[in-house]
């Protein structure tokens, strides 16, 4: 039997469970450190042991702060340690470094995304910021997203703004196709709400498949945004097309009152006696 931390429907435990059925048809070796073999050095067998079934059931994860190899290296040597998370890790701040320093926002924003997609599970939402909106998308897993965007297919990294746009289905396509220049975030900004129940991630990606090839968009009732949230939580909500609506109405509000104010000025010059004895014509009339 071994102990380890993986996925347990839709969710990360750590579990315990048959060598055979963790090995399946993959290779494996065993892989002590031979640093830490030596300084600190491992503990005695039956405290790793121990360690390891301390937290059974523990559901915890990140793959750069608290993966599977985290977890068995504090069981071993009572270390936090990961090669892998730090090769991630190393690799995104690289370039992120490199963009800061030749100016350059896409070797900038690629290191932002390879960020990212190391913290990604299965079924987390993300959020990708552009210029006057924001594109969502849903995590299925091994590099992919299930997302509302263009019909065409022919820039699915641009996706649905704010604009005229109808032609829209649910469709799958490449992370990194969808990044292209833009940055991006994991954003389940509503995981927190009492409100809100939120599926496992299993569940996410299922209902996420489920409308795949589904046609339609509505910017403040079918965007993106919704199709993204009522995957994770069955509601369909949008932050931003709710600030939109805002934004339309006083902009309504602004413009009836300039043509208000105009008919005013020009109801006083053409018959004052009349707006003295009967008022002004009413702006919303």
């Amino acid at each position: 039997m071994v102990i380890h931390r993986t996925e347990d429907n839709g969710k990360v435990k750590v579990r315990e469970d048959w060598f055979w059925d963790v090995v399946e048809d993959n290779l494996v070796r065993i892989s002590d450190n031979i640093v830490f073999d030596t300084v600190p050095g491992p503990l005695p067998r039956e405290e790793i042991v121990e360690r390891a079934r301390s937290k059974l059931g523990e559901g915890d994860y990140s793959t750069l702060f608290e993966n599977c190899e985290h977890f068995a290296y504090w069981c071993r040597y009572n270390v936090v340690f990961s090669r892998q998370a730090l090769t991630a890790a190393g690799a995104s701040a690289g370039l992120i470094a490199a963009g800061a320093v030749t100016g350059n926002p896409v070797v900038a924003g690629l290191g932002v995304g390879v960020g990212v997609l190391a913290e990604c599970k299965e079924g987390d939402l993300l959020e990708f910021p552009r210029k006057g909106y924001s594109h969502w998308a849903v995590y299925e897993g091994d590099g992919m997203v299930i997302h509302l965007a263009p019909a065409n297919g022919v820039n699915s990294g641009n996706s649905l703004s704010f604009s005229k746009t109808k032609k829209a289905l649910v469709k799958k396509d490449w992370f990194w196709d969808v990044v292209k220049k833009s940055r991006v975030r994991i954003n389940n900004y509503l995981d927190m709400s009492r409100d809100m129940y939120t599926f496992p991630g299993e569940e996410v990606v299922r209902r996420a498949q489920s409308r795949l090839g589904k046609i339609g968009y509505n910017v403040f009732r079918n965007n993106c945004e919704h199709f993204a949230t009522w995957c994770r939580y069955g509601e369909e909500i949008s932050e931003q097309a709710e600030d939109h609506k805002v934004l339309a109405t006083t902009a309504s509000v602004v413009s009836h009152t300039k043509r208000g104010l105009r008919r005013l000025v020009w109801e006083i010059a053409t018959n004052p006696i009349g707006v003295l004895k009967n008022g002004p014509t009413p702006i919303w009339h």
